[in-house]
């Protein structure tokens, strides 16, 4: 088994007010969750005694049943920055709930990207939400999907590698994953991969590249694959939110996957 090891520092998305976006902080919780230890909406500081993590989560008005779709940010930024230009609290509109995390803010990636067992806090962070989303909110557990871009399109990549049971789909951007940090998923999942083109690479490393092996690797193992090539380097596209979200919808819809103009299917 090989471990992921990157030593890369990835971009971030700056110049963004992180007040101008986000659930109001006094929105009511769940009637199922009254108190921060469990997931609700909001914006607030989820403690359940092991993790204390800020959140933006925002709830459809059926919960029961819901598809549950959870965003990670990119090194420097921040769940409101992340929906400034990725824009996924619209899934809301489509029935899914959203769980946008604040990272602990590690200094190469915000997420771990390089521990794949136990000791992993941010696997295990998104272990902790999903299950309370599923204890409490009843949401549909066939029906997860993750997101993110750059450091968290990272951190995306390597969920799908080892959370592919708990996972029914991934659109990773400026995501990958190096031919050494690669391991056959529990179960082959569609994955939407988006990147910026042989231009897209920061601190010396190259997302195209990562996304290229990644590709393969999941080709190789049963995945279908989208491959999205957007050719503005390491950045996200104007049609990312819709993009994603129709991604998404289908899937939680019919189980397939759509097809883009914009993108290859593999």
């Amino acid at each position: 088994m090989r471990a992921l090891c990157l030593s890369v520092l990835l971009v971030g998305c700056n110049g963004v007010d992180d007040e101008a976006v986000g659930p109001d902080e006094d929105a009511p919780a769940s009637k199922s969750c009254e108190a921060d230890d469990c997931v609700h909406e909001g914006n607030y500081t989820f403690d359940d005694g092991d993790f204390s993590r800020r959140l933006l989560v925002y709830m459809p008005e059926d919960v029961e049943g819901a598809p549950v779709l959870f965003a990670w940010h990119s090194l420097n930024g921040s769940p409101e920055r992340l929906l400034s230009f990725m824009a996924v609290e619209r899934a809301v509109d489509d029935g899914f709930v959203v769980v946008v995390p604040e990272s602990r803010g590690l200094p190469a990636s915000e997420w771990d990207v390089s521990a794949t067992g136990p000791n992993n806090v941010d696997m295990a962070l998104f272990d902790a939400l999903l299950d309370s989303l599923l204890d409490v909110q009843q949401v549909d557990e066939d029906r997860i999907y993750a997101t993110g871009f750059s450091g968290g399109g990272l951190f995306t990549s390597l969920l799908t590698i080892h959370r592919a049971d708990r996972l029914a789909a991934t659109a990773p951007f400026s995501g990958g994953a190096p031919g050494t940090s690669y391991q056959t998923p529990a179960a082959p999942i569609p994955v939407m991969l988006s990147w910026g083109g042989t231009l897209d690479s920061f601190g010396g490393f190259s997302f195209h590249s990562a996304t290229q092996t990644f590709s393969d690797a999941l080709v190789g193992d049963g995945h279908t694959v989208l491959m999205c090539d957007h050719g503005l380097g390491h950045w996200v596209p104007n049609d990312a939110a819709s993009r994603t979200r129709a991604f998404f919808a289908e899937h939680a819809d019919t189980g397939e996957v759509m097809d883009f103009d914009a993108c290859e299917r593999r």
